[in-house]
């Protein structure tokens, strides 16, 4: 698969996780489920752009790792840093008797954070 093929796979999964993050009005979901949609959006995007920028993308949930990887590359905007927060829903909302429960003002925090970052890779992105 070439680059510009796997940028578009990374993207369109970012897109598909940050809309399901979103789908807060079905029966049923808990805020920790669509919180992981959040982390799994920026962490997608970001995964976009170091394809985009000829890097290799690594099998990891850290941001810190993926941070690592770009600044070789670009300098990051200082509101990156916000991203660090969704990292705590990578592993800690997947087992029922692991996590706590997220508020709707947590939830609603992940969703900012993941579209911001979507939204940016996507600005960034040079197809």
């Amino acid at each position: 698969m070439d680059n510009i093929n796997n940028v578009d796979m990374w993207l369109k999964r970012a897109k598909s996780s940050l809309i399901h993050s979103k789908d807060d009005k079905k029966d049923g979901l808990y805020y920790e489920d669509l919180c992981f949609d959040c982390q799994q959006s920026a962490e997608k995007s970001l995964k976009a752009l170091i394809v985009d920028l000829g890097l290799e993308v690594h099998k990891t949930h850290s941001f810190r790792e993926l941070f690592k990887e770009l600044k070789k590359r670009i300098t990051l905007p200082v509101w990156t840093e916000d991203i660090l927060e969704l990292g705590q829903y990578a592993v800690m909302t997947r087992y029922p008797d692991d996590y706590r429960e997220i508020s709707e003002e947590e939830y609603l925090r992940a969703v900012e954070i993941a579209e911001r970052v979507y939204n940016w890779v996507k600005d960034q992105i040079k197809y």
